[in-house]
């Protein structure tokens, strides 16, 4: 647990105010070292107006952008685009909301963050994406799984419309099922029944009804999804198996 704390440190998020002049009348996706950085530019804030933050979004002087990122790149962003702004962000009137939306519709594992195209289809900004306790930025080529949690930042509309698509159901997680435990199960034993040779030990060697179904269930959740079958077990049935 401290090594991963310490590979993926809690992401943060920083006030910028635009003060570099050779970035004005840039858009957000013209911003340099934002996607190296792995930094996500969620909203925009001009005078007393607050805008989600799309690629096209052209800026100007002065702006605040709401950057999230891992502490270090976060702070060479803030370096390059311009200085910290401080600002109460409950002092602006705005329509925006901020929500965690849970994963929860089988056909959506397995798929990239870059496919569902989240800003260009809804209008929303996808910020950061939990997963097991762990944040992690929302890398275009990330992979989702059943039961992470993804932060949309949006106006109240297009954020019930993503978590439409997505389910965001936890009681569907919390129900298991049955058929891709029977399948596994299955699986397992067959794998454990199946005898080997190993050097230095005469007769052959079995897996058995610990080894196969622990091998297979390895397998299977590192594969994630086959066809209609996804390999997503919720802790409670984890548990009650155990």
């Amino acid at each position: 647990e401290k090594r991963r704390r310490l590979e993926t440190p809690p992401l943060a998020k920083s006030f910028v105010r635009l003060t570099n002049p050779n970035l004005f009348g840039s858009t957000i996706a013209e911003l340099p070292a934002l996607e190296s950085l792995g930094i996500v530019v969620s909203r925009v804030i001009r005078g007393s107006d607050e805008f989600v933050a799309s690629p096209e979004y052209r800026l100007a002087a002065a702006d605040v952008l709401l950057a999230v990122g891992q502490p270090v790149p976060l702070e060479q962003f803030v370096k390059i685009v311009g200085e910290p702004a401080a600002i109460d962000i409950g002092a602006i009137p705005t329509r925006i909301q901020v929500r965690w939306i849970t994963v929860s519709r089988k056909n959506m594992a397995t798929r990239a963050v870059g496919e569902f195209d989240l800003n260009r289809r809804f209008g929303v900004q996808l910020t950061r994406i939990r997963r097991a306790g762990v944040e992690l930025p929302p890398d275009e080529d990330l992979p989702l799984q059943l039961g992470d949690e993804i932060r949309i930042v949006g106006l109240p509309e297009s954020i019930a419309q993503v978590a439409a698509e997505f389910g965001d159901s936890p009681r569907k997680l919390g129900e298991p099922e049955l058929l891709p435990v029977f399948v596994g199960i299955a699986l397992g034993v067959l794998l454990g029944s199946i005898p080997f040779a190993l050097p230095g030990i005469p007769g052959t060697v079995k897996l058995g009804l610990a080894g196969g179904p622990l091998l297979a269930a390895i397998v299977l959740s590192r594969r994630q999804r086959i066809g209609p079958l996804v390999w997503y077990l919720p802790r409670s049935a984890n548990l009650t198996l155990k």
